[in-house]
């Protein structure tokens, strides 16, 4: 969910760490003496075969949305809702370098040198982001309207995990989510997913909802973006999730898919209910 705003576009946090401390290696094999010819095109294909890998265990791990009849069948290479599994790319890119670090004396030392660069700039760059950014802990005391001019605060229903989706008619991102959204109202009747529509009048998404034959249970209208204001983001779409206590335990900014949502769902579905 965090994501760095830059020039007015926002970008995944951290995968724009991780491209940038691989043009930084680039950079740095180029400066150092000891630097190898094709030494960070090496480290690329560890970090693709990586990826691949990752995300394999995570298609396999969530093969219930994947292989569902209703699922899209490129789902499984549509990477556009980054599900990948971080302990498997940990690991098999732990290998990879090792293997490097085994293989070839002459690149022990500038590949550490580079890789422990890399790791001090990632992990300068989330600390920074964490300091500068502060990030909401509890849902905000904001009342909605529906469709129908009904207010309904946001924590009307404590019962329930809360799965908030921030979206806008213009956002092709957001369309093509929405049957995702709606499937898995179907799919989690224990939990409350709010369709929090951003900047827009209640013409617009009612055309757009009548033109797609959509069915939400909360189809809620937030016209001056205060959520997204409380968030800190005005990139669309992004999902939260809150717990029952009104925790925000997890979220996701972009493109979202079955897989995905019971990712998110896994913490706050296994809480304990509030007496």
């Amino acid at each position: 969910m965090n994501s760095l705003s830059i020039f007015g576009a926002s970008f995944p946090l951290i995968p724009f760490l991780g491209l940038s401390a691989l043009l930084l290696m680039a950079v740095v094999n180029r400066v150092l003496p000891s630097g190898v010819p094709g030494l960070v095109d090496r480290i690329i294909s560890r970090v693709f075969i990586a990826l691949v890998i990752s995300r394999m265990v995570f298609v396999v791990q969530y093969r219930d949305q994947y292989f569902a009849v209703e699922a899209p069948a490129f789902a499984i290479v549509d990477i556009r809702d980054r599900g990948f599994e971080p302990v498997a790319f940990v690991v098999v890119i732990a290998l990879g370098l090792g293997h490097m670090l085994l293989r070839e004396v002459a690149w022990r030392k500038p590949l550490t040198v580079m890789v422990a660069i890399a790791l001090l700039w990632m992990g300068a760059g989330f600390s920074l982001f964490k300091f500068t950014h502060s990030s909401p802990e509890m849902w905000p005391e904001y009342s909605f309207k529906d469709l129908t001019g009904k207010s309904l605060p946001l924590r009307s229903d404590v019962t329930n995990v809360t799965v908030v989706n921030l979206w806008a008619t213009w956002c092709p991102t957001c369309r093509a989510e929405m049957e995702v959204f709606e499937q898995a109202q179907q799919a989690y009747p224990q939990v409350r997913f709010v369709m929090l529509n951003q900047g827009e009048s209640r013409a617009d998404v009612l055309r757009f909802i009548e033109s797609k034959g959509y069915q939400f249970d909360n189809l809620w209208l937030d016209p001056q973006s205060q959520m997204g204001r409380w968030l800190g983001q005005s990139a669309l779409p992004v999902t939260l999730v809150f717990d029952r206590r009104g925790a925000l335990i997890s979220g996701h900014m972009g493109a979202t898919s079955g897989a995905v949502i019971a990712q998110l769902l896994s913490i706050g579905l296994n809480s304990e209910p509030v007496k």
